[in-house]
């Protein structure tokens, strides 16, 4: 008895030594949200605000982090100021957008030691609920008869929650993601995505989900985080235009060259990149609020804004945009524009434009699934080209790659709408992947892009509207580049006199 005595007093002896703040930290529990309320409903441009409760032990807590799950909406971090007591809480405020939409965000605590509590969702409406003919061809379970391989590379731009936690080897160009965001995806995301297309006979299955840190991405003139993205004083922006479609396109091809010694099936999947949902689009100069644009031309991509996920969520705008984009890549275009007179007259199309409703859409018609089935035939076709050359290729002597011009001004004389082509030769792989870049100069230092030809069949063209510029002497430059990075250009002095 005397020794078990002995025994007890010297635990309680050790234990008072140690400092007391110790033992704290080590038994204090994150933060947790007990208790959130916010309207269902807000008028359009309207503000409400809402109430959130919450237990902090360590009274430490800084903010709230406000993750988007669905809607068009914005990341954002709200700051909290801290009470005498390990119970809490704070107000926040949310304005409703100028459209009718459903928004479900998800809120998160973070503490000064960076604890996290449970994410916490929570969804209200703006304006008038949403018809959501999305939910309706979801409950349509229809025969796929050819499933579509996806590679999703999430951009770690700071801004989107898929990439924290990442695995990333240094020297690699692809980490892996967080566990759960894969089986997320997998579960949640490529069901609902097939559930959608499921009506042209078309599912999608997963190659592989990769977290991708855009400063290691290397093209033409520095990184992709060096080109893609800008940040000012109205948050970080990624920039879209024809520069940026080229970077784009080396970009994807460089990670889909990557993926396939991860996963063989990449080399037959379509890309996706993924940006944060708080991400601005800048778009020829002009802020846009777009959730995602692509390109059908090889290698294929899309990008898209997404900021979270979260189990139990079916990000909808997501998923819509994502099969939006994806159409294009499947060779559809938006009614009005695809020369198909039945999708006009659909207000929930899929291949609506994002300006003419902010709802999920779903509906496809019989004559766009046709002209899908088309174009995926011949972009399986590419695909088998560019991932399995053949076993003995020819024996290819390569001097120089060289551009020739074509066409340009006659007697290098410009006026009214000119154009320009060129054709090139000693380049490795003009078929798989190419471009031509046309640009002038004033001054033979400062280049302005004039156009850019992605299809190289006969040459590569472009037109020029010389009436937009004061008469003078200009630079002509045309340069091309192919899939094994091969690059040449050719110039010619001109004058424009209209």
């Amino acid at each position: 008895m005397k020794t078990r005595l002995r025994r007890v007093g010297w635990w309680l002896t050790f234990l008072a030594s140690i400092p007391f703040v110790f033992i704290f930290n080590v038994w204090a529990a994150p933060p947790t949200i007990s208790d959130l309320s916010f309207p269902a409903n807000v008028e359009i441009n309207a503000t409400a605000m809402g109430q959130l409760r919450y237990q902090d032990p360590d009274q430490d807590v800084l903010y709230a982090r406000f993750d988007v799950l669905d809607g068009r909406y914005y990341r954002m971090n709200v700051p909290v100021r801290a009470g005498a007591t390990a119970q809490g809480e704070m107000s926040f405020a949310l304005r409703c957008t100028e459209y009718d939409q459903q928004i479900t965000l998800a809120v998160t605590l973070f503490d000064a030691a960076g604890e996290r509590s449970e994410s916490v969702p929570f969804s209200f409406t703006c304006g008038q609920p949403p018809l959501y003919n999305f939910d309706e061809e979801q409950q349509r379970v229809l025969p796929i008869g050819q499933q579509i391989a996806l590679n999703v590379f999430i951009l770690d731009d700071g801004e989107t929650a898929l990439a924290e936690g990442a695995s990333i080897p240094e020297g690699s160009l692809l980490g892996q993601p967080r566990p759960n965001v894969l089986t997320m995806i997998q579960a949640y995301v490529l069901p609902k995505l097939s559930g959608i297309w499921d009506q042209c006979g078309v599912g999608f299955s997963l190659a592989g989900v990769w977290v991708v840190q855009p400063e290691r991405v290397s093209v033409s003139g520095g990184t992709l985080a060096e080109k893609l993205f800008l940040q000012d004083e109205r948050g970080l922006m990624i920039y879209h235009g024809r520069e940026a479609g080229n970077l784009l396109r080396q970009a994807t091809f460089a990670l889909w060259q990557a993926a396939q010694e991860k996963e063989p099936r990449a080399a037959q999947a379509f890309n996706v990149l993924v940006v944060g949902a708080r991400i601005l689009t800048l778009w020829e100069g002009e802020l846009r609020d777009i959730e995602g644009f692509s390109e059908s031309g090889w290698p294929n991509y899309v990008i898209i804004r997404w900021g979270a996920l979260f189990q139990g969520i079916t990000p909808k705008q997501m998923i819509s945009t994502l099969a939006h984009e994806l159409g294009h890549n499947l060779g559809l275009a938006h009614p009005g524009e695809d020369g198909l007179a039945d999708t006009i007259s659909d207000p929930m199309n899929l291949m609506k434009g994002s300006g003419v409703t902010p709802q999920p859409r779903a509906h496809l018609r019989a004559s766009q699934c046709q002209r899908t089935k088309e174009a995926l035939g011949q972009l399986q076709a590419q695909l088998s080209a560019a991932a399995n050359p053949p076993a003995n290729p020819p024996i290819v002597h390569v001097t120089e790659a060289t551009v020739r011009w074509l066409s340009f001004c006659p007697q290098s004389v410009c006026s009214g709408q000119i154009e320009l082509s060129v054709t090139a030769e000693g380049f490795l792989d003009l078929q798989s992947f190419s471009f031509a870049l046309f640009e002038y100069s004033r001054d033979g230092k400062h280049f302005v892009e004039i156009g850019v030809d992605r299809s190289y069949q006969d040459g590569f063209r472009t037109l020029w509207d010389t009436t937009k510029l004061p008469n003078g002497t200009y630079l002509l430059r045309a340069s091309v580049t192919d899939a094994k990075g091969v690059r040449a250009s050719v110039l010619v002095p001109v004058t424009i006199r209209n």
